[in-house]
């Protein structure tokens, strides 16, 4: 065969396999690789990338760090398995740490983890204050699922939960819960 007939052989192959790879997510994974500078060591990077266990060395180093973005993207890893294996309670340790460091979708996830009873019993009033503290900075999800909450709870308990946000926000996160 000559080049021109290879290349369009070649062609024809990507053709057919494109739509494969991409549904699989196999070309996804490639893409975020070969866009990842290759010495990054940045656990959010390597995650977005679907290295994770990479990923999940430089994110536990990076967590113990007190980096934010680091705990909830370690707690990503733990609830979903990726990198490791599934353990809701890790996850839970985590976003807790990440959301009493302001970490938004950490703390949409502590509200989410309560409000469900996974791997801390089933706590609406915590669920709720969790979610307020996320909504009340904007995160559009948690004011939807401060709603749910809210609906679980009497009057009383809803008031009770907002005393303990703003006890939490105007401690900085020392006195959640």
């Amino acid at each position: 065969m000559d080049r021109i007939t290879d290349r369009r052989l070649t062609v024809r192959a990507l053709a057919v396999m494109l739509p494969v790879l991409v549904m699989f997510g196999w070309m996804e994974g490639a893409q975020a690789q070969t866009r990842l500078d290759p010495k990054s060591d940045d656990c959010t990077d390597l995650y977005a990338a679907k290295l994770y266990p990479v990923a999940l060395s430089a994110c536990q180093s990076q967590a113990e760090a007190k980096d934010n973005s680091a705990q909830f993207t370690l707690g990503l890893m733990y609830y979903f398995g990726q990198g490791t294996v599934q353990d809701y309670a890790k996850a839970f340790v985590w976003f807790k740490r990440a959301a009493k460091a302001g970490h938004l979708g950490a703390q949409n996830n502590v509200g989410y983890l309560y409000f469900n009873g996974q791997s801390v019993p089933q706590d609406y009033l915590r669920a709720y204050v969790w979610f307020s503290l996320a909504a009340a900075s904007g995160y559009q999800e948690a004011a939807r699922y401060r709603d749910m909450a809210a609906g679980k709870l009497t009057p009383e308990l809803r008031v009770q939960g907002q005393g303990m946000a703003t006890a939490c926000t105007n401690s900085k996160f020392e006195m959640c819960e």
